[in-house]
């Protein structure tokens, strides 16, 4: 091979991989649609995303597979008139206050003030296909957990809530 033949595919290699998408990981795009999309219990109350960000990533290789571990966090602001719950599986999640049912069989509900900082935490898995990258779990994270904060936007909540260090 010729200088010139090997000089031509580093130039033409990377650009093919960007136009057809080889991508090393995900487009963070698709991470946040799979939060946004899967984070019923904040909708049904009227909450909005207002910060999601990649905690970390990691790219595997498994059995030949690409494989790609993304922690996400992601925030959401919070109307008057939610709550929050015990969900009955362990875990918490937002709801419509209703003060007749505060004291309900799965637990207690605490009101929360409006503008209360909604949290969800997690990591979605994806893995590398002919389409390019799709979730293991289509749809939704392979875990998730939910959190607030009262008068505090995002990054001070996630310090607080010891999801990110303290800058």
């Amino acid at each position: 091979m010729s200088a010139r033949t090997i000089s031509s595919l580093v130039c033409t290699v990377p650009l093919a991989c960007a136009i057809v998408g080889c991508s090393s990981r995900p487009p963070d795009s698709a991470a946040r649609k799979i939060v946004e999309g899967s984070w019923g219990s904040m909708r049904s109350v009227g909450g909005k995303m207002t910060d999601f960000r990649k905690k970390n990533g990691e790219s595997l290789e498994l059995m030949g597979q690409k494989v790609y571990k993304y922690e996400f966090l992601a925030a959401a602001e919070l109307p008057a008139g939610a709550a929050w719950q015990p969900d009955g599986l362990g875990g918490y999640k937002f709801v419509k206050d209703d003060p007749d049912h505060r004291n309900n069989p799965l637990g207690k509900m605490v009101p929360l003030p409006e503008g209360t900082t909604a949290v969800r935490s997690g990591m979605i898995t994806f893995r590398y296909t002919d389409n390019g990258w799709v979730s293991t779990f289509p749809g939704k994270p392979d875990e998730a957990s939910n959190s607030y904060c009262t008068s505090l936007k995002p990054t001070a909540c996630y310090e607080k809530l010891g999801l990110i260090a303290p800058k």
